[in-house]
Formats: C-alpha cells, structure tokens, sequence
C-alpha cells in the first residue's frame, strides 16, 4: 500500500523513519527541502520523492491517495493554491490523515475538497516510539481507512479513539502539550538536586529515572496514582512536607489553570484557522 507524507518536520520524520521500518507500506515524501532531509536517512527503494504536491499529484493521476498532512498551518495557504489546479474528482480520492494542530476537518474538506478526513494529535514522544496520539475519525470515513490510521500510528506508541472532535483540543492540552509540562518538572527538580550539592549529571539520572520508574509502576501496578501516592507518604515524614508545601503554594491550582489555557488556545486557534480556511471564495 502506498502513503504519502506531506511535509518532513520532526514529526512527519519520524512518521516516515517508522513506516520504513515496517516494510508494509510503499512511501512517497513531499517536502521542498527533501534531498537536505534525507541525508539523515539511508535510502530506500520503496521511497520516492517530489519538492511539491502538484508534481506528486501529477505522477499518481490514476492512484487512490493515502495522504499524511504533517507541515504548519501556515504552509496551508500555498498548499492549497497548488490543490487549486486540480479537479474535484481527482481531490475526491485522497484519502487524509492530518496532523496540523488547530485545523478542523470542516477546514480541511474546504482545502482538499474530499470528505475523507482523519485528524491525529501525536506528540514528540512519538519521535522515539512511546508517543500517544488521539485521533478522530468521522463516521463517513471507511472502515479501512481507519484501520489504516490507527495502525499507523500505533508504530509511534498508542492510539486514543476520540467519539468528538471537540476533543481533539482535550488532547492537544494534556498529550500534545504534556511533554513540556514534564520537562519543567525534571528541569526544576535537576536544577534544586544542585542546589543541594549534587552534579547537574547526578540530579538529571536521579530525577529521570525516577520518573521512568514511576510511570512503569502506575502501568504495571493497576492501582491510580493517588493511591500509589499515599503508598509513599508517610506521616510526619519528607514526602508529607513536601506535599503540603506544594498545595500551600497552589501547585494543583497553577497546573490545572495552566493547562486549560493550553485548551483555551488550541480552540482560539482553530477558531482563527476555521475563519480563513472556511470562508467562501
């Protein structure tokens, strides 16, 4: 089967660097600096490749279209002058995955002019194999072409069904975006690790591997993570001090405020992207 890649940033990348691996699918990569991108890669013969997506268009004139959409809303505009040229027809029988944070399938269909649309909100994660990506499929999309979705983006971790696009801007705020939150917090336990003496190289591996093994408890354990938290918290002990501290200070109050604002914006966005993409021409 044949998938094409629209736009080779770090997560259309990584999408094309685990499909290969697979040896399930033929690939076609679409970006205007593709020869520079793949000189990270060792070449493939099932991988062919185009600067833009008329020329793609052209050479497939008689395929049925399997379509990743992993470039930046604002590459949109030129993407979709270049789909301009093209009949209904032809669009009809693309069948896409987008990527594109904060762009709605309502948008979408008025670009690519096909009702055969999937959105997918991986995040970087995905770049080493343990992502999570939610994903939205309508109910008139085929049952093949949701399968097709969802094993694909399996290879980059896990797959979360979303019955309601509403959501995918629930997922963009707490996946999406959650790396960072989770950085933050090593950043700002390595960074107090040194103020008690440690090395920087002492903190980050005490704080990273204690992340990586509380994460492996909580899946392993079948217990929630409050009741693995109370497990750690002695009373009168360093955890409890830690912890209360942390609500003293409003730490549950500040992340939850934060990432709602993270959700707030995905749908500011995607209101903004909504008004240029769907007004009439």
């Amino acid at each position: 089967m044949d998938i094409t890649i629209i736009g080779l940033g770090n997560m259309g990348f990584a999408l094309y660097s685990k499909l290969k691996e697979s040896k399930k699918y033929k690939l076609n990569l679409v970006d205007p600096k593709i020869d520079k991108i793949l000189k990270r890669s060792k070449k493939n013969i099932n991988v062919k490749t185009f600067k833009n997506f008329s020329d793609f268009l052209k050479a497939n004139e008689k395929k049925t279209l399997n379509i990743i959409l992993a470039i930046k809303p604002n590459q949109l505009i030129r993407l979709k002058k270049e789909l301009s040229l093209f009949t209904k027809k032809k669009l009809e029988e693309i069948n896409l995955i987008s990527i594109v944070a904060g762009v709605s399938v309502s948008a979408l269909k008025n670009i690519f002019r096909t009702d055969n649309i999937i959105r997918a909100m991986p995040n970087t994660p995905s770049i080493v194999g343990v992502g999570m990506t939610g994903l939205y499929m309508p109910k008139n999309v085929p049952k093949q072409k949701k399968v097709l979705a969802q094993d694909v983006f399996n290879l980059l971790g896990k797959t979360l069904l979303l019955k309601s696009e509403k959501k995918v801007d629930a997922v963009t705020a707490i996946s999406g975006s959650g790396p960072a939150y989770f950085f933050k917090v090593i950043e700002i336990l390595t960074e107090t690790g040194e103020k008690f003496g440690l090395s920087k190289k002492e903190a980050l591996l005490l704080v990273t591997q204690t992340a990586a093994g509380s994460i492996s408890l909580l899946e392993k354990s079948q217990e929630s993570p409050a009741t693995l938290r109370k497990k750690v918290t002695s009373p009168g002990g360093t955890t409890e001090a830690a912890l209360k501290t942390f609500e003293k200070k409003l730490l549950t109050e500040a992340i939850t405020a934060g990432v709602f604002e993270a959700r707030d914006r995905s749908l500011a966005i995607c209101s903004e992207l909504d008004s240029v993409f769907n007004k009439k021409t």
